[in-house]
């Protein structure tokens, strides 16, 4: 095969491999974040669930307060039944009173009921921590790990344009140059395709026949005349062993 045919499809391979790369390296940053947002939403969640506590306990502290001014109302309407002087002020009074203490009754049930709460927060809160720590370690190794990845691809990448780079220099400026046009035409297809049962490997066209006379010479570049592809004749496969 033509030196600088083998010469293009090695550069072509290594474009093939540094598009693929570029491809994973695109792909780390989405993937980054969206453990990140995985962490932030554990976070949330942690959080969310401690300050449920710690509204709980602003709750029955609330309540206790609560409970304090029904005890002093009814020491105060207490205090007041030997200075009154009429029935119907004494029995307001008792209902006061009364009324007090049955609020008092509602709100210390309030306060038992909200008591058994924070004790199951307070119970679950260790596990919910160790689990939530945990949750978030994982994740964060995740992170580790994708930056290595992209480390790794940096440096393969790099590899790959040095190699890039010698292959240039070594088909020179008008054959590189040629590729170089075509596959900034040609995004995301190959530069150089193979003559199929007398076809062009890339657009499908049918090949004159002198023109595949030139591929087969393997003399000088040619290219396709509908899609401008650089044309070679594929190795011919191994024969069966019998």
């Amino acid at each position: 095969m033509n030196e600088n045919i083998t010469r293009l499809l090695a550069l072509q391979n290594l474009d093939v491999e540094l598009d693929h790369l570029q491809s994973m390296r695109d792909g780390v940053p989405p993937r980054r974040q969206s453990l990140q947002d995985d962490i932030q939403t554990l976070q949330k969640g942690f959080e969310d669930f401690k300050q449920t506590l710690v509204q709980l306990q602003l709750d029955k502290k609330n309540l206790e307060l609560d409970i304090d001014a029904q005890e002093q109302q009814v020491r105060k309407s207490g205090s007041e039944l030997n200075s009154v002087k009429t029935n119907e002020a004494y029995r307001a009074l008792l209902q006061q009173i009364e009324g007090a203490k049955g609020k008092k009754n509602e709100l210390e049930d309030k306060v038992l009921g909200l008591m058994e709460s924070i004790e199951q927060f307070q119970r679950d809160q260790k596990a919910k921590e160790k689990e939530f720590l945990h949750q978030k370690e994982f994740l964060e190794r995740q992170i580790s790990a994708l930056d290595e990845e992209d480390k790794k691809i940096q440096m393969d990448m790099a590899d790959k344009k040095v190699q890039r780079e010698g292959l240039l220099q070594a088909l020179g400026a008008e054959h590189s140059g040629r590729y170089e046009a075509i596959r900034r035409n040609r995004q995301g297809m190959k530069v150089l395709v193979p003559v199929q049962s007398g076809s062009c490997g890339g657009c499908r066209m049918k090949l004159p026949p002198h023109l595949i006379n030139e591929v087969r010479r393997d003399k000088e570049i040619v290219t396709c005349e509908t899609c401008t592809r650089i044309l070679y004749q594929p190795a011919p496969e191994p024969a069966a062993q019998p």
